[in-house]
């Protein structure tokens, strides 16, 4: 296998990954109180 499909071989595995991760962690939609909430619990753990 040459090295042109060995790297093109990668980058397909590397997208399909980055798209299995994004739509399982962040592609939920929140609120704006949803947001506000975890950024107001995040100020008053420090």
């Amino acid at each position: 296998m040459n090295i042109r499909k060995e790297i093109t071989l990668a980058l397909i595995v590397k997208i399909v990954l980055l798209y299995v991760v994004w739509n399982t962690w962040f592609d939920h939609a929140m609120t704006d109180g949803q947001a506000a909430s975890g950024v107001e619990r995040v100020i008053l753990n420090r």
